[in-house]
């Protein structure tokens, strides 16, 4: 009972540690939570951005290899519920069926609360002379139901010392899970980022998703890529 008492005791200090060691980090580079939440969250963006993109879905059940491209819009200045607009999909106007299904992955009002992150939930991955990398944990009951998901994952800022700025926010997924009907395997997001320094604004200028979920007894792997352009600050 000791032994347990005292392995407790010094992973409490290990945490605790590296927890104030991320605050002083986060402070030293002028970064709040409120910086990530509105790079996770593009739906918050106080900017305009057009996104050019592809999905690419292979399955190994029956062998099939599909991709997908769309273009789509977001303007900050319209109202919660029309900011994104589909303008197309393979390079033709989308049909009513493929609006309604981007309206509903986009422009979906939800009633939960927005997420949180405070400073206790970031700890350091790494630090040296060239960068740091900060990991964070969004607890579950802070978690709007729309990204649920994100209690199953750890996210990484990649700050470049030499600049002073977040280079790089990663996802991870930690385990797997269910999403709507289907299992997830495995998740990973990397998204590159650029600083305005009149607006001193970050804003995404590429995202890259790759998703394995377990479908009928078979894995099928998803890659999302999308090229941020067109910006408006």
């Amino acid at each position: 009972m000791k032994q347990l008492f005292l392995i407790t005791a010094i992973v409490t200090s290990v945490l605790t540690y590296a927890q104030n060691d991320a605050s002083k980090i986060l402070k030293q580079y002028g970064f709040t939570t409120e910086t990530v939440l509105s790079v996770l969250d593009n739906s918050r963006s106080k900017y305009s951005f057009k996104v050019t993109g592809s999905n690419h879905v292979y399955s190994e059940a029956n062998k099939t290899d599909n991709t997908t491209h769309r273009v789509y819009s977001f303007d900050n200045r319209k109202p919660d519920g029309f900011k994104f607009a589909l303008l197309s999909v393979e390079g033709k106007a989308p049909s009513k069926r493929q609006l309604k299904h981007f309206n509903k992955e986009k422009n979906t009002l939800s009633n939960d609360s927005i997420m949180k992150l405070s400073e206790k939930d970031f700890f350091v991955k790494s630090d040296d002379d060239k960068s740091s990398i900060l990991g964070f944990n969004m607890p579950k009951e802070e978690l709007p139901s729309k990204i649920a998901f994100m209690s199953h994952c750890t996210g990484f800022i990649h700050i470049d010392k030499k600049s002073g700025l977040i280079t790089k926010i990663e996802i991870e997924s930690n385990e797997g899970f269910n999403m709507k009907i289907f299992h997830i395997t495995e998740l990973k997001t990397s998204m590159s980022l650029a600083f305005n320094k009149e607006k001193k604004m970050y804003y995404i200028t590429h995202e890259s998703t790759n998703t394995k979920a377990l479908v009928l007894g078979s894995i099928t792997s998803i890659e999302m890529e999308e090229e941020y352009s067109d910006f408006n600050f």
